[in-house]
Parts: C-alpha cells; sequence; structure tokens
C-alpha cells in the first residue's frame, strides 16, 4: 500500500466550513491539498512549513491555485511557533515530521494549543519497520507506542490507529478538556 494523503485524511471527521492545519507541509502540500478538497469550499487549510524556502514555493504555486490554502512559515517545536491562535483550528495533520523532531513533546504542547476543544489530529510517520527495507528517514524512527505515551503526556486521547501506507502507521488523537 502506498502512502496516499487523499485516503489518510478520510479518518479525521472534517466537513465543509472547517479550519485545519498541514504543519510540515513540505514543498509538494499534498495534505495541504487533501485537506483542501474536504473542508472546501468555505473552510481553511494553513500550510505550515519551518523552511522559508518551501512556503515560499508553496505561496506561489498552490497560494494562487487553491485560495483556502494559506502557506504560513513558522515552527511547531517552539511555544507559539505556528502564529495560530489559541483553540482556533478543528483539525492538524502532521506527516513525516516527528521522526525529524528533537522536541516532540513541545510539538504535541503546541498542537494542543491551538486545538479547539474536541480538535483532531492526525499523525502520520514511519513504522520501525522502515529501516528493514534499508531506507532511512530524514530523522529517528519514533515507534507507535511511543507516539500514544507522548500524545496522553500531551492531554490528547488517541481513538485510532491504522496502516497508512507501506511504510507508515496513522494515529487519530483528540484534545479533551
Amino acid at each position: 500500500m502506498i502512502l496516499s494523503a487523499s485516503q489518510n485524511v478520510l479518518h479525521l471527521k472534517l466537513t465543509t466550513g472547517m479550519v485545519v492545519a498541514d504543519i510540515g507541509s513540505g514543498s509538494v502540500g499534498a495534505y495541504a491539498k487533501a485537506l483542501a478538497a474536504r473542508v472546501a469550499p468555505s473552510g481553511t487549510v494553513y500550510a505550515i512549513d519551518v523552511q522559508k524556502t518551501v512556503v515560499q514555493h508553496l505561496q506561489a504555486t498552490i497560494g494562487h491555485t487553491t485560495p483556502i490554502i494559506h502557506p504560513v512559515w513558522g515552527d511547531v517545536t517552539v511555544a507559539h511557533g505556528t502564529s495560530l491562535g489559541d483553540t482556533s483550528v478543528d483539525a492538524v495533520v502532521i506527516a513525516n515530521v516527528l521522526c525529524q523532531l528533537s522536541h516532540i513533546e513541545q510539538a504535541l504542547n503546541e498542537i494542543y494549543r491551538i486545538l479547539k476543544p474536541g480538535g483532531q489530529l492526525l499523525i502520520i510517520d514511519f513504522h520501525k519497520s522502515f529501516h528493514t527495507k534499508g531506507e532511512q528517514p530524514l530523522g529517528r524512527i519514533v515507534s507507535l507506542e511511543d507516539i500514544k505515551k507522548f500524545c496522553a503526556d500531551a492531554r490528547l486521547v488517541v481513538e485510532d490507529s491504522f496502516d497508512a501506507g507501506e511504510y507508515h502507521y496513522g494515529l487519530v488523537s483528540r484534545k479533551v478538556m
């Protein structure tokens, strides 16, 4: 099974008009596009990335063709680093990013801050089996079990986990007060 952003976002309960964020959107913005398809025409998608050149590229490509996608430069590992308001988004996707972070706890705290009560978080990241194929992710492998613990520590209740591609797992959690 190949990683499919459009299939993976179906695990979120999204409707038109919602405000969502794709953290670590990358230069292609696959998850931002998939989210836009689910919340259009009246929703808002923030495509957040820590690299300014990536944000500029997204603005030049996606920003003009899909007006509900708003590229934003931000750092999820810093308090208020996403530049989004407290309890301002209905859902967040963070795909293939946690493996690159040395401060996962801070990232999940920032996500908790921006999520509305009842808001959903979709995490997509690499399985440990990814290493057995001779491939190397950009960072370390963070197991599904460890991510579940990180979520619990950040007051995010795990609701579902699933295979999200040949080398990926998916996890859906929710912010509870």
